[in-house]
């Protein structure tokens, strides 16, 4: 793990943990939160690099393409390792607050393969997909509010209480954050059709955001579709080329890697 001063081109300082990461990376005020492949979660002092603690979890012998996730709130950190155990840390004192295994494999073991999407911390409530279901959690009590059987294949986004999400059948479905109660679901590819006259083949959905009050599809073919919040398709647009990553918005411009990993930049 490297810290380094963008604006000084300078390394500050650089530290082998011995076994390799494999999470997203999240920054509490002085402090760099990670965990490695062996689903072990590292509290590291922003500054000199320096272990501050530890914290344990259950391993899996199998490694995919789903890799451990951290999300966090004001007051917990939230760690959904690759066994499928959804964790509560206090944000102060790094103790459990509480721990719930959503891994629907019928027979729990360490060669199961766990996978999810990333969790989302929204006010009070915790998203998070399984192999087979969709959950919303209470935060404080780790108890399950709502659950559905069908599983993601992005991250959901959350606006006004409303969660927009996409199921591996290509449904965009719309959740009241509050009840659980579905407003919606629709059909991507039946959408599309109806949209462009003609018949189309299964869309490849890579990643879904909310942008301007508008719900944005990035499909692998390049093709970017804009909803309105009714699930309602109003524009298809064409993008130069594929995207290789999850795009990015700063100041109204679009940015992603294509495959020959050229930066490009819209407006």
């Amino acid at each position: 793990m490297y810290a380094y001063n963008y604006a000084l081109d300078k390394v500050l300082w650089a530290k082998n943990y011995k076994v390799p990461f494999r999470s997203n990376i999240k920054l509490i005020k002085n402090k760099v939160i990670a965990a490695n492949q062996n689903n072990e979660l590292y509290i590291i002092d922003k500054m000199t690099g320096n272990l501050i603690k530890l914290i344990p979890s259950e391993d899996t012998i199998v490694k995919k393409s789903f890799i451990n996730n951290i999300s966090l709130s004001e007051k917990s950190i939230y760690f959904l390792n690759t066994y499928g155990s959804l964790y509560s840390i206090n944000i102060n004192n790094f103790k459990l607050n509480w721990l719930v295994n959503l891994n629907d494999q019928i027979e729990q073991s360490i060669n199961n393969i766990f996978n999810g999407t990333e969790v989302i911390s929204y006010k009070d409530k915790i998203l998070v997909s399984s192999n087979n279901n969709f959950f919303i959690l209470d935060s404080i009590s780790g108890s399950i509010l709502s659950q559905k059987n069908f599983s993601l294949i992005t991250r959901p986004v959350v606006s006004n209480d409303f969660i927009f999400l996409i199921t591996k059948n290509n449904l965009l479905i719309s959740i009241h954050i509050k009840d659980g109660n579905i407003i919606y679901s629709n059909n991507i590819d039946k959408k599309i059709t109806e949209y462009i006259g003609s018949k189309k083949e299964k869309a490849n959905v890579r990643t879904l955001m909310l942008v301007n009050n508008k719900i944005y599809i990035f499909l692998r073919n390049s093709n970017l579709l804009k909803l309105n919040l009714r699930g309602e398709i109003e524009e298809i647009t064409k993008l130069p080329s594929n995207l290789e990553t999850n795009p990015i918005f700063v100041n109204s411009s679009l940015f992603y890697l294509d495959k020959r990993n050229k930066l490009l930049k819209i407006n």
